[in-house]
């Protein structure tokens, strides 16, 4: 994560774009990324950090668009283990929560679990930001994780979301949902059959005449 500008223009995720209130410029396109729906942010208070190790615990909601384009809401809670060291702040986040998502076989809606998590070093110096060291001013007196968390949750974003391992999904003919019950269509091979036995009917009928 080389800043916390770039982390949010390069936010590309395999599952979907979250939605947001601010649009940026992502690979040609305007893009949102931020959710104007989220409750609150979860930043670290560094200006009124104590030396040492200390824990921040918090919620939040917001919206990303799954693999299918269909809003998911998520609602997750945030533990963050920090150790102050100075001029470097080493921060350690567990994320988990619930993800209120469409099924991609069946359309139903159902809740998922979902968990993440992520390691960040903040640090007033000159250094070249990497993977996990963020470069901060002096001045700055909270840094904002919640793209981080959202980020994290996208990343663990199955690309095929199922409401259960054995779910039948629709009918291709009449729509129905299997889980429910089944339908009155013919399967495929049910229909091969059908054509065959009156193929069969017919030979038999011109054999016999």
């Amino acid at each position: 994560m080389s800043s916390e500008s770039s982390l949010a223009s390069e936010l590309v995720q395999k599952s979907g774009e979250v939605l947001l209130g601010q649009a940026v410029r992502l690979t040609g396109r305007e893009c949102p990324l931020y959710s104007q729906q989220m409750a609150k942010r979860f930043v670290i208070p560094l200006m009124r950090l104590e030396p040492g190790e200390s824990t921040f615990e918090g919620g939040l909601e917001f919206m990303v668009l799954d693999a299918a384009a269909e809003k998911e809401p998520f609602e997750v809670e945030a533990s963050c283990h920090v150790d102050n060291r100075g001029s470097r702040v080493q921060v350690k986040v567990q994320i988990e929560g619930i993800a209120h998502s469409h099924c991609h076989h069946c359309l139903e809606l159902f809740d998922r679990e979902v968990s993440g998590g992520f390691d960040v070093i903040l640090e007033r110096s000159n250094k070249v930001p990497g993977n996990d060291l963020i470069q901060i001013s002096e001045d700055i007196d909270e840094y904002d994780l919640t793209p981080m968390i959202i980020e994290s949750m996208i990343i663990e974003e199955p690309i095929q979301l199922r409401c259960r391992e054995d779910c039948l999904g629709l009918c291709g003919h009449c729509g129905k949902n299997l889980n429910k019950g089944a339908c009155g269509c013919l399967k495929p091979e049910d229909e091969w059959w059908s054509v065959l036995k009156k193929i069969g009917s017919k030979l038999d009928l011109e054999s016999g005449s």
